[in-house]
């Protein structure tokens, strides 16, 4: 972790100063009990019917998701696997990775699919004082991690509202595009929901007003300051979903 804290202009009726921190997290597991090399466990919905979306795995960072590799939509006929109950193999489906290689779709191919946890979070203050006025400018920001997105996941599952990516679903005319046909689909916990969970936000705003000391020594207080603040006033971030943070 590194902080910085810096004075940058100083006079009789200005002020400038800025705090800065950045820290990085890395974790690993080194032994589960009773020497399991996983533990297996569910964050998605009961309605998913998906009993291991997240693993606990040992050289691996803590809460990594565990799914299906997406790799895009099935544009020819999957001949190849010997069983595929509850995956779909005819052009337009959901192409998910044979992982060990057995021409079978099954639990066996579910692998590590993305790390929730960010390679560095960061903060940025900014305090301005000028008489008896002060602003203060609070940015936030996480890089690195990723999200597992159970709303997106509905939404592209046929059986509630959609989102506008359904316009680009693939069709006999359409069959550019990674969003496979509109249809009513196992929710399989895969790769293609897992996202970029990235963000630099405009956390907080605050503009304040300090009342003169000798008006409110009169009225009997030591200090009084009036002030109106906004949060989350901006985020930039890739992620489609309604929150990265």
């Amino acid at each position: 972790e590194f902080s910085l804290n810096t004075k940058n202009i100083i006079t009789d009726s200005f002020s400038w100063t800025t705090d800065f921190n950045i820290a990085f997290n890395k974790n690993k597991i080194l032994k589960l009990p009773d020497n399991n090399a996983d533990v297996r466990y569910a964050t998605a919905p009961a309605s998913f019917l998906q009993p291991d979306s997240q693993v606990l795995r040992v050289g691996q960072p803590v809460g990594a998701f565990y799914g299906y590799i997406y790799d895009g939509v099935i544009q020819t006929p999957r001949t190849n696997l010997t069983s595929f109950t509850g995956f779909e193999i005819a052009p337009g489906g959901e192409n998910f990775r044979d992982v060990n290689g057995d021409n079978i779709l099954n639990s066996s191919d579910k692998t590590i699919i993305g790390d929730p946890n960010p390679d560095y979070i960061l903060g940025f203050n900014n305090d301005f004082k000028y008489k008896n006025f002060d602003l203060n400018i609070f940015f936030q920001g996480s890089v690195g991690g990723e999200i597992l997105s159970y709303t997106l996941l509905e939404l592209a599952s046929g059986t509630a509202n959609a989102t506008t990516n359904a316009l680009n679903a693939w069709t006999t005319t359409n069959t550019d595009t990674d969003v496979p046909s509109a249809k009513v689909r196992t929710k399989f916990i895969s790769s293609r929901f897992v996202y970029d969970a990235s963000y630099i936000r405009l956390k907080n705003i605050s503009i304040g007003y300090n009342l003169p000391k000798d008006f409110v020594t009169r009225i009997g207080l030591s200090r009084a300051r009036f002030y109106v603040s906004a949060q989350n006033l901006w985020t930039l971030t890739e992620y489609p979903g309604a929150d990265p943070a």
